[in-house]
């Protein structure tokens, strides 16, 4: 095995100290400077096979049994050779099943990978995927194995991923894996790019975490807030009001998920209003038709967050996250269904009405 230069150590510390209720779970920050990058992998040499593997017991067996071997038909040496020889390795214990070799433990942080479901799985994902090709015998990615567990365990929004490329040559070599360990970040929309940071748990879940795609930002005024504001053809736009100078990530989570952009009468939009204590203007113009008398927040009645809704007969609503709400993913997954569910059934209401007029 040959390896790159590069340096090894990591930051085991343990952070997450001072996050507020956005960002529930576990936090890591990235590593120390001058933590090394553990750039160091294994060369792509291929590992023998286990039909190799069984084809050389098999030969040294017939050698074994003398000439016994030459009064077999060709046919039926073809026939039978492979199949006998793998099934003395197996029944001598010397040949593992496939995937006996594999770093990860199913059910595991790390979701075990193969071609099979590869598309659907992380090429269909609307949201990131931070996977890492492997070979068993690699010794550089048995070593990363503890900061990669590290990092999918840092929080329950990652996806982190791995493939054993030694048993899926095909896959591998579709990505151009040349040495191990190689990690990859997997983009919603087909788009990859090789993740070259540092090899900490924190680097790597900060590097999965700013994947994410943006959420739009809303100005105090002018065209962007206007075009957002007046979008017909989005029946709901939730928007967060907050404080803060940036979107906290179980926003960025929520809008990745459940985001509708394209379809025209079936977009669902996500924005937020950065310290939005400071934009009164952009909190009248977008709650101004269905909240006119409702005075823009103060710093202290942050965060808010709201889902619009309008329908196409050009009806305008508004529902509020409750304010002792969960506001990690889960809990603003579970309000953005229900939300969904009140939606179709004031649409519903109102067409009814309508009809008896």
């Amino acid at each position: 095995m040959g390896a790159r230069r590069g340096g090894d150590s990591t930051n085991r510390r343990t952070e997450g100290a001072g996050l507020d209720q956005w960002e529930g779970g576990a936090g890591a920050r990235g590593p120390r400077r001058g933590a090394g990058r553990g750039a160091r992998g294994c060369a792509g040499r291929r590992a023998p096979g286990a039909g190799e593997k069984a084809g050389g017991a098999l030969r040294r067996a017939a050698r074994g049994r003398g000439g016994a071997g030459a009064r077999m038909g060709a046919a039926r040496r073809r026939r039978g050779a492979v199949g006998l020889g793998l099934g003395l390795l197996v029944a001598l214990g010397l040949l593992a099943p496939r995937g006996a070799g594999a770093l990860y433990a199913p059910g595991g942080p790390v979701a075990d990978l193969t071609a099979k479901g590869f598309r659907k799985r992380v090429l269909g994902a609307r949201e990131p995927w931070m996977v890492e090709f492997y070979a068993p015998w690699c010794g550089h990615c048995k070593a990363l194995v503890p900061e990669y567990e590290k990092a999918a365990k840092s929080r329950k929004e990652l996806h982190f991923g791995a493939v054993d490329a030694d048993s899926e040559r095909e896959l591998g070599g579709q990505y151009g894996v040349q040495g191990f360990p190689t990690l990859k970040i997997f983009l919603p929309g087909g788009k990859v790019r090789d993740y070259e940071g540092q090899r900490t748990a924190g680097a790597m879940s900060k590097a999965l975490k700013e994947a994410y795609p943006v959420v739009p930002q809303l100005p105090a005024e002018g065209e962007k807030l206007e075009a957002f504001a007046g979008h017909t053809g989005a029946p709901l736009r939730f928007v967060l009001f907050t404080d803060k100078g940036d979107t906290p990530f179980p926003w960025k989570v929520t809008a990745a998920r459940y985001g509708r952009k394209g379809k025209p009468g079936q977009e669902i939009l996500f924005a937020s209003v950065k310290q939005a204590q400071k934009k009164p203007g952009a909190w009248k113009r977008l709650l101004g038709e269905v909240a006119p008398d409702l005075a823009p927040p103060q710093k202290e009645d942050l965060p808010r967050v709201a889902a619009l809704g309008r329908t196409p007969d050009g009806r305008a609503t508004v529902w509020w996250l409750p304010t002792d709400a969960a506001k990690d993913s889960a809990g603003l997954g579970a309000w953005y269904k229900e939300v969904r569910e009140k939606y179709k059934a004031w649409k519903a209401d109102g067409a009814a009405e309508q009809a008896e007029l």
